[in-house]
């Protein structure tokens, strides 16, 4: 629904209600993200909302990215990582939350190069932190002038290849468990089918205000955890 990939859900409730450690937990987010972002491409392809002059350069950027993020999550302290998701988080809740709706173009363009370098960064980071990279993609794109909906939509398909990329470079880690993985994918495969239809009815301005509580909520609490 949000375009977020459905990582910065994964990551805080393994952490919080499954004590996995969060290494452990962003590994297994990966893997749960590239379901969802393969069901959520399915679902708004079926609502003619993918647009492949964006999707095609931000996932080759992404799926390298991610090799680079997910080497990345071995040295850095377990507590840093936790702090890194929740400033983010905040951070971010803030610019969606008072962004004007109205200063958004309707005519939008980006040269290949740009979107590349962009799907680059949100890969490192996607891999590093186990989330789809919609946290900054949904935003980023708006700027740029995409609306909001195509934006979701772009987000939550390119998804499929961060997960896919993040995923595999984990499990070579180490850093995944399997079984929760298995069995979450199943039912975000079922939730992402779900989502593009209750955000395709929703207004523009809802669906931003959805998004800013959201992560803004998860993002206190993982800088309140120890």
């Amino acid at each position: 629904m949000t375009g977020l990939g459905g990582g910065f859900l994964t990551v805080p409730v393994l952490v919080l209600l499954l004590d996995l450690p969060i290494k452990v937990a962003i590994g297994t987010s990966t893997m749960v993200i590239t379901f969802v972002g393969l069901s959520s491409a399915v679902s708004y392809s079926r609502r003619n909302l993918i647009d492949l002059r964006l999707i095609v350069p931000l996932a080759i950027g992404v799926f390298v990215g991610a090799q680079i993020g997910a080497l990345l999550t071995t040295p850095i302290p377990e507590y840093m990582l936790k702090r890194m998701i929740g400033v983010l988080f905040i951070a971010i809740s803030l610019f969606m939350f008072y962004r004007k709706e109205d200063t958004v173009k309707k005519d939008y363009s980006a040269s290949n190069a740009l979107l590349l370098g962009f799907g680059s960064l949100i890969g490192v980071y996607s891999g590093l932190l186990g989330m789809g990279g919609g946290l900054f993609m949904v935003p980023i794109l708006s700027i740029m002038g995409v609306p909001i909906l195509l934006a979701v939509a772009s987000s939550a398909s390119v998804t499929f290849f961060a997960g896919l990329s993040g995923a595999t470079r984990h499990i070579m880690l180490g850093q995944v468990d399997l079984m929760i993985g298995i069995f979450a994918s199943l039912g975000v495969i079922i939730g992402a089918q779900i989502g593009p239809a209750i955000a395709t009815r929703l207004k523009p301005e809802t669906l931003k205000y959805v998004f800013s509580i959201l992560i803004a909520t998860i993002g206190v609490v993982m800088l309140l955890t120890p």
